[in-house]
């Protein structure tokens, strides 16, 4: 089986649990947002960014994990990338008790600055780090040796269990329930990968080994860290200036547009261990070009298809199911349009992380991360809200992508002139959305109650949409001849949904 045919399979393998994960986690999602209210839920995700903050305690060597060990693999040094593995278990469980045991001494020196809620939920996310690190380690065990069956099972076992404990906690002890149904959910995930699936569990306390991982896996973190940071900057400013009630609002809308994240993050987790692998064979970027620009002219072209329809539905969805947070439309709609912007910036990014370019990204991110902070905070001056801060990190979105694309492709793939056209060609099935979304979208539609719209109406507004951007499609199939593989992409997803 070729290389195309094998990302193909593994695509359809871990798309498969990744869609139905998805799926549950966007219907779980709603439910716990209904019961929990905007103001428990905005401090819900409140804490989430505490915990994916804490995640960055590994000081890198997770992250020169996922690089070194296909590297290693590539080059034939085995005896090599079993002690890179060892070494990293040693470290992730040094630096998840510091950082864990920071978070609980934390929650019993300042339980009188906060309130009772506040100081459970630290406390759950003290031994939350702990858990996610080892998660976390075993995980990219799995995908860095291509077992993406295993991967795939893992993601779909822990978000239906998660979410099925956390829609009967979260009804029945409010804020509580969710951070057991978290916590749960780890520990029976991690009990299962020892019984079913067991990863090598030898660490190694190497601090020279350690020190040079570190080295390697540091600016890679500094990348995902700061890229943390320009995803989560919207959240942590509407804390500051606003309240947690707004956050909930706004969360909804992360959480919808999330749903747009499926095909680019399953694309770039499959490709990144082959990145390193063929960089590791030949040394040469010039031989990752397919995999970078192909990828991202597909989704360019795909993404579209997905976001418009959800831009449609999503005012109907929340008007139904979350009455309560109808303020989370706009912002809701304003992101799903956004999310096309890192959505084709990925394979960019992984390149440049292969080949040891990390500097420019972080150099992007920083200066994306500046550009965020400003524009939200001038938004949230002029008084324009949750609205104002989605368009903020939009642009900020907008931006990074053009500055990371634009640069891997004139430094090191193409001419200036070859490199504009490309671009032209990323950007222009988004102008072709946004063109159809402002003729269909005015289109009246009836109410079925008070502020709700008539579904049959909705409905006919998506299928004039699906109808209208055929062209799009096929404009991309005639680049890239890509319909026979996604044919068999669906094959395989239908069957391994149908086989588990």
């Amino acid at each position: 089986m070729g290389i195309r045919e094998q990302v193909i399979d593994h695509t359809a393998r871990y798309a498969a649990s990744v869609v139905l994960a998805q799926i549950a986690l966007f219907v779980g999602g709603f439910a716990i947002a209904r019961f929990l209210g905007p103001t428990h839920y905005g401090l819900w995700n409140g804490l989430q960014l505490i915990l994916l903050y804490a995640s960055y305690s590994q000081l890198g060597i997770v992250n020169a994990l996922n690089r070194e060990l296909p590297l290693r693999r590539g080059k034939g040094e085995l005896a090599q990338a079993e002690r890179v593995r060892s070494t990293t278990l040693g470290a992730v469980l040094v630096t998840a008790l510091i950082a864990g045991g920071a978070i609980l001494a934390y929650s019993i020196i300042a339980a009188s600055r906060h309130s009772p809620l506040v100081i459970l939920g630290l406390r759950f996310v003290g031994l939350l780090v702990i858990l996610q690190q080892i998660y976390t380690y075993s995980e990219i065990c799995f995908r860095t040796n291509h077992e993406f069956g295993v991967v795939s099972k893992l993601r779909l076992y822990r978000t239906v269990l998660d979410v099925s404990l956390a829609v009967f906690l979260t009804y029945a002890f409010d804020l509580e329930g969710r951070l057991w149904s978290a916590t749960l959910t780890f520990i029976v995930i991690l009990a299962y990968i020892l019984w079913q699936h067991p990863v090598p569990f030898r660490p190694t306390f190497d601090l020279k080994e350690a020190a040079k991982l570190i080295a390697i896996g540091l600016p890679i973190m500094m990348v995902g860290l700061v890229y943390g940071l320009l995803q989560s900057i919207d959240r942590v400013l509407i804390l500051a200036f606003l309240n947690p009630t707004h956050l909930g609002y706004y969360a909804i809308g992360l959480t919808a547009a999330s749903v747009l994240g499926i095909i680019p993050g399953v694309i770039g987790e499959i490709l990144y261990p082959r990145f390193a692998e063929r960089y590791g064979e030949t040394n040469s970027a010039l031989q990752l070009k397919d995999y970078v620009l192909t990828p991202t002219y597909l989704l360019a072209h795909l993404l579209p298809v997905f976001l418009g329809t959800l831009y449609l539905l999503i005012p109907y969805t929340i008007l139904m199911a979350l009455p309560k947070y109808a303020p989370a439309i706009g912002p809701a709609r304003i992101l799903i349009l956004g999310s096309f912007f890192l959505g084709v910036a990925g394979c960019a990014s992984d390149f440049l992380n292969t080949i040891n370019k990390q500097a420019m990204n972080l150099m992007a991110q920083i200066t994306s991360l500046a550009v965020a902070i400003s524009f939200t905070y001038a938004f949230l001056r002029l008084g324009w809200g949750i609205q104002g801060v989605a368009l903020a990190t939009v642009l900020t979105s907008f931006l990074y992508s053009i500055a990371l694309l634009g640069y891997v492709l004139l430094r090191h793939f193409a001419t200036p002139i070859d490199s504009l056209k490309s671009l032209w060609n990323f950007y222009l099935p988004l102008g072709y959305c946004l063109a159809l979304l402002l003729l269909i979208d005015p289109i009246p539609v009836g109410p079925m109650g008070p502020r709700v719209p008539s579904l049959p109406a909705v409905l006919l507004k998506v299928v004039i949409f699906a109808l209208l951007i055929l062209p799009l499609i096929a404009r991309a199939n005639r680049r890239a001849s890509f319909l026979p593989e996604l044919f068999g992409l669906l094959a395989g997803l239908r069957r391994s949904v149908f086989s588990r």
